[in-house]
């Protein structure tokens, strides 16, 4: 039991990394449909 925490923190370490990359490419795909397709961006987010 004593690697479980560091496999704990590197698990939780991995999985950030994971969603910040996920986020960002999100991002920047969800930007690139709202430049070929402002209005249909404008629909989907109201505010």
């Amino acid at each position: 039991m004593a690697l479980f925490p560091e496999l704990y923190n590197f698990f939780v370490q991995t999985w950030r990394y994971f969603l910040s990359q996920t986020e960002v490419f999100f991002n920047f795909t969800h930007v690139q449909q709202i430049e070929k397709f402002p209005d249909r961006g404008q629909q989907r987010n109201p505010l």
